[in-house]
């Protein structure tokens, strides 16, 4: 018997009945609103080889009951608000092969039982409150793929063969420390970035295609650098001179060319225009970027490689992203095809990531001054970076922080019309912008003109969507876009002091799990407007 009623609509507490069904094999309950704990009489489904419960408002502890459920082979309960510890007594579902807690409140440490899951493939218990040390035995289970503990609160050692078996390993924003173990294997996928690692990298993490170490404290080999040492000729040959055949855009003080260096790697050049060189301020501006973009490491943002401030020929080398601006894929409807609803989120949340660690992260805290979707470029899996540092400004926290307008028309804030003192604030409202150019597929001029007036007509959530994409379905997408859009309208506030700072809304957009208190047919942006789900002075 099979029963799968994910994706719906269903409210309330899962019915005593259901224990009648004896013969239950899949049980499949996802994203919907239910409530309430989990039945002790699930015990009675002893055929029963597949339980999902994720994405509800399921709460109270993990039930011991579920050790007795000997043929499941995947249990799922992430998006929750399961709390208590993990039971030691799962370790005897022997026939397990998928066990997800990601995204509920539970804590303590791992039961060294899970070491005896000698069939599981996949283990996700990201962003909890898990502590203690990962144990030895998670990293004998040899048919272990996918580990993902990211954002717990873990400490000690990487266990010495964990990195020799998976092919996915997520251990970002934890507290574990020591070196990285040697013994790679075919690892896909590695994300150590904010630990307390040390000690030096081994040589075989170079093959591994998405490499995250930052945040760390690792003993760095410059014969590691992913960088090769290309000459000026190299590069110049490799553009035929800045020839307009490898020329992918132009900004405010340069263009922006392809080149694939002698190695095969692919990078971007921003080159100044010679006119432009001889301009101070253009010059300042092509400073101020290799400056802070020199001292600051962060996924998303740009990485630059290199480069030359010879007085006959400017440019600085950055990574090259393959997808382009977020304008152009948002322009193209070709290309806007790929962003779903899961993706364009995801935009959101790196370029809330990259401001955050701009605005309270670095000593003195930078504001960009000019977030546009054409500042945000995508890389081949759709991973928003932030570029164009050169109007960016570190904030003196001893100084009034006076400056001149500068930004891009419709992204500036308000406030810098009648006032010359920048505050981090300034990119709240761009970033606003942003969001909703996201989520709507081009800019807000319409919406935004309309929540002015005094007396705005009625805006429904659905209306604004990009309608050349189709309305999100699943209950994860409607809840992460009401959470992106709600921030979003925050960020409207005319009083930059009563904007959410960039690391409320990150914070929101990591842990927040506010239930959805209206079917999506029926949202307004006057009920997001006035839903306060952010965590303005709250802290």
């Amino acid at each position: 018997m099979y029963l799968d009623l994910s994706s719906n609509y269903l409210e309330g507490e899962l019915p005593a009945s259901l224990s009648s069904l004896t013969q239950l094999r899949i049980f499949n309950v996802s994203s919907n609103f239910l409530i309430g704990m989990i039945p002790s009489s699930f015990n009675h489904f002893k055929y029963l080889f597949h339980l999902s419960l994720d994405s509800n408002n399921f709460k109270g502890p993990i039930p011991v009951e579920l050790k007795n459920l000997k043929g499941l082979k995947q249990l799922t309960l992430s998006n929750n608000s399961f709390n208590g510890s993990i039971p030691p007594t799962l370790g005897q579902l022997e026939n397990l092969e998928c066990l997800s807690f990601g995204l509920n409140h539970i804590e303590g440490p791992i039961p060294i039982e899970l070491g005896h899951l000698i069939h599981l493939e996949v283990l996700d218990l990201s962003n909890n409150k898990i502590s203690g040390v990962i144990p030895y035995g998670i990293g004998q289970l040899s048919r272990l793929s996918t580990l993902d503990i990211s954002n717990n609160n873990f400490e000690g050692p990487i266990p010495f063969v964990i990195l020799n078996h998976c092919r996915v390993v997520q251990l970002s924003n934890n507290s574990l420390c020591g070196g990285i173990p040697s013994q790679i294997g075919n690892l896909f996928s590695l994300d150590l970035s904010y630990n307390n690692l040390s000690e030096n990298i081994p040589k075989g993490l170079h093959s591994v295609p998405y490499l995250n170490m930052s945040y760390n404290y690792f003993v760095v080999d410059h014969n590691y650098c992913g960088f090769p040492k290309d000459s000026l000729i190299d590069i110049i040959k490799a553009t035929e001179d800045f020839g307009m055949r490898y020329c992918i855009g132009t900004g405010a003080y340069g263009s922006v060319y392809k080149a694939k260096l002698p190695s095969g790697k692919s990078v971007a050049l921003k080159k100044l225009h010679r006119t432009e060189s001889e301009n101070p301020l253009f010059y300042k501006c092509f400073k101020n970027e290799v400056k802070i973009l020199s001292e600051i490491r962060h996924r998303n943002i740009i990485r630059l490689y290199g480069y030359c401030l010879h007085n006959k020929c400017m440019f600085l080398i950055y990574e090259y992203m393959e997808k382009g601006s977020l304008f152009y894929n948002l322009v193209i409807d070709e290309e806007v095809q790929e962003l779903n609803w899961n993706k364009r989120v995801n935009i959101i949340k790196g370029t809330a990531f990259a401001l955050t660690h701009m605005h309270h992260h670095c000593s003195p805290p930078i504001v960009h001054r000019d977030v546009t979707s054409s500042n945000v470029l995508l890389s081949s899996n759709l991973e928003a970076c932030l570029l164009d540092f050169g109007t960016a400004k570190l904030l003196n926290p001893d100084s009034s922080n006076q400056t001149l307008l500068v930004g891009t028309c419709g992204y500036v804030a308000p406030e810098l019309a009648y006032s010359i003192n920048v505050t981090t604030k300034c990119d709240v409202y761009s970033f606003r912008v942003v969001t909703l150019e996201t989520i709507m597929g081009e800019y807000p001029k319409e919406l935004l003109s309309n929540m002015s007036k005094p007396s705005a007509p009625k805006i429904m959530l659905k209306d604004i969507l990009d309608s050349r994409i189709p309305l999100p379905f699943l209950r994860k997408d409607i809840r992460d876009i009401v959470l992106v859009l709600t921030l979003a309208l925050a960020c409207l506030h005319p009083n930059s002091k009563l904007r959410p700072s960039m690391q409320d809304i990150a914070k929101e957009l990591l842990f927040s799990n506010s239930p959805l208190l209206w079917h999506f047919d029926g949202i307004s942006i006057h009920q997001l407007v006035n839903q306060e789900i952010y965590v303005i002075a709250k802290n």
